[in-house]
């Protein structure tokens, strides 16, 4: 990896890094995915946060349902110098050749949308319950392959948020605890079952930022539907997952939305 943190800059990774990161994807566990920590500086991430905490509550999304209690927003007028640099450079050119080199997804291509991308904020008792993601960019039609996340908040044993990862047969999971400045590549298929364990209700948000890639090649599994994609850790009840009228409502709006804006 090359350091180039001045600036608020992204460590980038080096070419001859691409066949083991690539052999590291395709090798882990539960499902192809990988981890890599120092992407930013400690400066970086704490001024990251302090920029995300000053966003207005009131002009993010929130989704507070049976699957989720999350902050987000994907307009990056909202966002600071700092977080907007770091999804910037997200989308560029360099950045998508490695994220296609590592994952052997030739045709990647990176959403200026930012289609449930961007800042995402789990706040203090916030949750995500184990799921698949959505199969399809609700526009382009293109499928969703890939996320790349960058951990910000500080983060020590107990505060929770960590990122919960299983298989789709439910008989593997990992842990990946959300430490500032790491960076988690992972496939988005139906394979990768993926959640957020509860944040501390006493402690900070967990805050990160995300970039998705997309593909017209599809996925190796045909994807889950709709909001059946949600499911049950070990020990979880069946009404846990079992979707309510406003879930319902939160899956179909922006669909509604996005085909009546066709």
């Amino acid at each position: 990896m090359t350091d180039d943190r001045a600036g608020h800059g992204l460590n980038r990774f080096a070419p001859d890094e691409f066949a083991d990161l690539a052999r590291r994807f395709g090798e882990a566990q539960p499902w192809p995915h990988f981890v890599v920590d120092g992407v930013i500086d400690a400066e970086t991430a704490a001024t990251a946060v302090a920029e995300a905490l000053a966003v207005p509550t009131d002009a993010l999304v929130v989704e507070d349902t049976k699957r989720i209690r999350k902050l987000a927003t994907n307009d990056v007028d909202l966002l600071g110098p700092t977080l907007r640099g770091l999804l910037e450079q997200m989308h560029e050119t360099e950045f998508i050749a490695s994220v296609r080199a590592i994952t052997g997804i030739d045709d990647l291509v990176v959403d200026p949308q930012r289609h449930r991308a961007g800042l995402f904020m789990t706040p203090p008792g916030g949750w995500q319950r184990l799921h698949e993601d959505f199969p399809k960019h609700p526009l382009t039609g293109l499928w969703a392959r890939v996320i790349v996340l960058i951990y910000l908040s500080a983060w020590k044993p107990g505060a929770g948020g960590e990122f919960d990862l299983w298989s789709r047969d439910m008989t593997a999971s990992a842990l990946l605890e959300p430490l500032p400045g790491r960076m988690v590549l992972f496939a988005t298929d139906t394979r990768c079952r993926h959640g957020v364990l509860t944040v501390d209700p006493s402690g900070p948000p967990r805050v990160a930022v995300a970039t998705r890639y997309y593909s017209a090649t599809p996925p190796p599994m045909k994807p889950g539907f709709g909001i059946r994609r949600t499911f049950r850790r070990p020990g979880e009840r069946v009404i846990d997952v079992v979707p309510t009228f406003g879930d319902v409502a939160s899956y179909l709006r922006p669909r509604i939305t996005a085909r009546a804006g066709k």
